[in-house]
């Protein structure tokens, strides 16, 4: 699957009508008569508080941890930022917003390791049975369990695996971008608002699954109730009706209305955790180096619903 904006079409082989183009994207992530499909992607309450909540409780941590990780990064030799950095870095966050005992880390990683592996190459909502295991473990295993169960699972899960997906796809941005870089690191105002711009550009998640629960036209698509629909998020935020020469990082364009974190009633809850974790390993990143080299190819992970790179080979330089 390429991330090419194509007009709305029923593809046979999925079973499914394919939403591509920004302007219906935007509308069916909006639309109420399209509901989300399976249970991955239900939302409700967070039982650690309000988005905000979970922020101010983690900005310390986060800012501070992620401080610690940067300086220790080793200088003018290979190194595997995905491996010393974006994965350590946000699986301490999730035993941080979890409250999951530090021990047991590897363990709640290997799981959510297989949930998000079997979600990421998913073309639908079915969750495979070994995946509906590792899940059903990873929630014997979590603190405060009973009804909030699935949404810890999910905040585990989100932290220690997407999130270090999203910043390894961010930081290959601005690998490509080295002027872009170079501006961060002289305007580190301007960060704020260059987290939209690199959630649009590197942002993991390439598709998301609805149902029609009646039917419904969205643009060329006139969808039946119960048909499938997939939302190809990458590919709208490619759409260069929407966005001018969207292969390009524009730290002034600031990315508004990139829809990488979903975009009304199902938007990803957890998006200003997101920014958030984002905003604090990348500030650290780029203050503790003068530059960023690339050292060899990513290789990369995921599937038809998540892509990113696994692997970020890069040397680090430090002005003297």
């Amino acid at each position: 699957m390429t991330d090419d904006p194509r007009p709305a079409h029923f593809d046979p082989p999925l079973d499914a009508w394919i939403l591509s183009q920004y302007a219906d994207v935007s509308a069916a992530l909006r639309e109420p008569r399209l509901c989300v499909a399976g249970e991955r992607e239900e939302s409700g309450p967070s039982p650690s508080g309000s988005p905000a909540h979970v922020v101010a409780a983690l900005r310390d941590v986060a800012e501070r941890t992620a401080a610690a990780r940067a300086a220790a990064l080793p200088i003018g030799v290979p190194v595997d930022l995905v491996a010393t950095f974006a994965t350590p870095w946000t699986l301490g966050l999730a035993v941080a917003a979890t409250g999951a005992e530090p021990t047991d880390a590897p363990r709640l990683a290997s799981l959510a390791r297989e949930i998000f592996l079997d979600a990421a190459s998913a073309t639908g909502p079915r969750v495979s049975p070994a995946a509906q295991r590792a899940i059903l473990a990873l929630a014997s295993a979590l603190p405060h369990g009973g009804e909030h169960a699935a949404m810890h699972v999910q905040t585990f899960v989100a932290l220690s695996q997407t999130l270090a997906c999203t910043l390894a796809g961010a930081w290959l941005a601005l690998l490509a971008h080295p002027d872009a870089a170079r501006r961060l690191r002289d305007e580190p105002a301007l960060l704020p608002s260059a987290v939209e711009e690199l959630l649009r550009h590197g942002g993991p998640s390439r598709a998301v699954f609805r149902q029609a629960r009646a039917d419904v036209t969205i643009g060329a698509a006139a969808m039946r109730a119960g048909d499938r629909v997939v939302l190809r998020l990458a590919a709208a935020n490619r759409d260069p009706t929407r966005f001018a020469d969207p292969d390009r990082l524009d730290l002034d364009r600031g990315g508004a209305g990139h829809l990488a974190l979903g975009r009304g009633p199902h938007s990803c809850w957890g998006a200003p955790v997101i920014r958030l974790a984002v905003a604090a390993a990348t500030g650290a990143l780029l203050r503790t180096t003068s530059a960023l080299d690339a050292d060899g190819a990513p290789t990369w992970i995921g599937g038809y619903a998540i892509h990113a790179p696994a692997t970020l080979p890069v040397i680090l330089r430090r002005a003297l």
